[in-house]
């Protein structure tokens, strides 16, 4: 991973990977809409608000000192790795709990047209915003806008084509980060392997319920 460069927009300085976050939610929220998924947009930013609450709050728990002689520390930084996994993991559960009675093919396709998409569009946009190699950058962003243009366009398809196209874009990720300096060992190919893993078996899970309803 590049370094987190920081920026001031409009006197509001960010590391690049928080614009980059915020970069990606405006761009997939246009996205949904563009595609005639706006009643998904309310939920979509539900689950962010949910995530950067998490993200935020689990830096008390691997903080705890800090926390109680400067409370307000939580407002200034955040769970890191921690907390980006534990924001995910909770949103997926959260997830799953709410729609526990209405399971069905179509939930799971929005699931992946939105995290393939923040996915893409993240790393797009904390490329342009990091200063790298000017070759990998340009690599690096047109391989992520593919990847982009590819979910838009496949969505739709069929739940069996989904996942076959959710466990190439793991391998296509994992064997192209060997091109970047961190290679395979970056947090991006662990989000992608726990959010291929949950959302395979979830779907494994619903197909199996339903078949033992209508059995």
């Amino acid at each position: 991973m590049p370094n987190n460069m920081w920026y001031t927009f409009f006197n509001i300085t960010m590391p690049a990977s928080q614009y980059a976050f915020l970069a990606a939610v405006i761009i997939v929220c246009v996205l949904l809409y563009l595609v005639n998924r706006t009643t998904d947009i309310d939920g979509f930013l539900n689950d962010i608000i949910l995530f950067v609450i998490v993200w935020k709050l689990s830096y008390i728990s691997s903080n705890w000192s800090e926390f109680i002689n400067y409370p307000l520390a939580v407002v200034y930084f955040n769970g890191g790795l921690v907390g980006i996994y534990s924001g995910l993991l909770v949103v997926i559960a959260y997830e799953l709990y709410k729609n526990r009675q209405n399971l069905h093919d179509g939930f799971f396709r929005r699931f992946y047209f939105i995290f393939f998409e923040m996915f893409a569009l993240y790393n797009f946009f904390f490329l342009i915003l990091t200063k790298v190699d000017l070759k990998l950058m340009i690599v690096s962003t047109i391989f992520y806008f593919l990847i982009g243009v590819c979910i838009v366009f496949t969505f739709r398809k069929k739940q069996y084509v989904l996942q076959i196209i959710s466990m190439l874009l793991l391998i296509l990720v994992t064997l192209f980060s060997l091109l970047e300096p961190l290679g395979i060992h970056q947090l991006k190919i662990a989000l992608l392997v726990v959010f291929v893993f949950i959302w395979n078996i979830a779907y494994w899970l619903m197909v199996k319920r339903r078949d033992h309803v209508e059995n």
